[in-house]
């Protein structure tokens, strides 16, 4: 049986330059797929899951993918996904407002503040 090669996966818009970067800099293969998808992508998502050695996965969370987690068309691939990755080291990053519902300022409206 051959080894499977190993993969970082970004779920979402995580993966910064700089953490790609370093990645490629070691020689580590990650790849990128978007939470806000079709079902069709979430299941592509999960496959990886069985055709790479998934080391670790980070993902970043929106509005929209909060809407996703709790559509009852995406239940199953929810439960899957995160099942998957419950499995694997793992990262969350959900911006404070996706937790207090408060909206974030605009560009302006931080700038107002530093004057």
């Amino acid at each position: 049986m051959s080894e499977k090669e190993k993969l970082v996966l970004f779920l979402g818009s995580a993966d910064r330059e700089g953490v790609t970067a370093k990645l490629q800099a070691v020689g580590s293969k990650y790849k990128r797929k978007m939470l806000e998808s079709s079902e069709a992508n979430w299941k592509t998502m999960i496959k990886l899951f069985d055709e790479f050695e998934i080391t670790s996965v980070v993902v970043k969370l929106t509005n929209t993918t909060f809407s996703i987690l709790s559509s009852k068309n995406y239940e199953v691939l929810v439960d899957e996904l995160l099942t998957r990755i419950a499995e694997k080291p793992n990262l969350f990053l959900a911006h404070e407002s996706l937790i207090t519902g408060e909206r974030s300022k605009t560009h302006e409206e931080s700038l107002g503040t530093l004057r």
